[in-house]
């Protein structure tokens, strides 16, 4: 495969250039995908590690970017380096993970959600079913999580998807599919 050329990649150009050694172009790079970056980070990991790690991805694309072949987009390779970093922080958490909705009784979720369909506003009740959508997605195992995450959060395709996560656009298509099932049945008594 060539490179991915000017005309689909908004930053050929910048990539380009960083890699001649041009710092400004590298600093643009990183205003046009920052805030995207620790997002995602965010929504991967949790936000006493998000800044962090959303350094440590920079600065590996920054230390690799002629290893950068050019075969995705730069925002595809940079979205991969993201999520092998939350992967291994994963790795490095698995035995003190954060407290998970699976913790809670269900029939404590059920009954707070009568009591404020009850008494609280509209509003409310809408961030409250996004953060109850939240919580599932981040109880979910790594790969189901990444996957719907990239996909339906961040709206990659599910072909980016698969470059991102470098596995087969049919593994991919199986992740989300499973990721949409468990929701769907987590979270049921929201979809009345």
């Amino acid at each position: 495969m060539g490179k991915v050329k000017a005309e689909v990649d908004p930053d050929f150009d910048l990539v380009e250039r960083s890699r001649a050694g041009d710092t400004a172009a590298f600093d643009e790079l990183v205003s046009r995908h920052y805030e995207r970056l620790h997002a995602l980070i965010f929504r991967l990991t949790d936000a006493d590690r998000c800044e962090d790690l959303t350094q440590e991805a920079l600065v590996l694309a920054y230390r690799n970017i002629d290893r950068f072949r050019g075969e995705a987009k730069f925002s595809t390779w940079l979205t991969r380096i993201a999520v092998n970093l939350c992967r291994s922080e994963w790795r490095k958490r698995k035995k003190q993970r954060e407290r998970r909705l699976d913790d809670i009784p269900r029939e404590a979720i059920l009954e707070r959600a009568d009591s404020n369909r009850k008494n609280a506003p509209k509003a409310m009740m809408e961030a409250e079913k996004g953060e109850r959508i939240d919580h599932e997605i981040a109880a979910r195992p790594p790969k189901l999580r990444i996957a719907f995450t990239l996909r339906y959060v961040e709206e990659y395709s599910p072909s980016e998807v698969a470059a991102i996560l470098e596995r087969k656009l049919g593994t991919v298509r199986s992740r989300l599919f499973n990721a949409r099932q468990i929701l769907k049945v987590r979270l049921r008594d929201l979809l009345r």
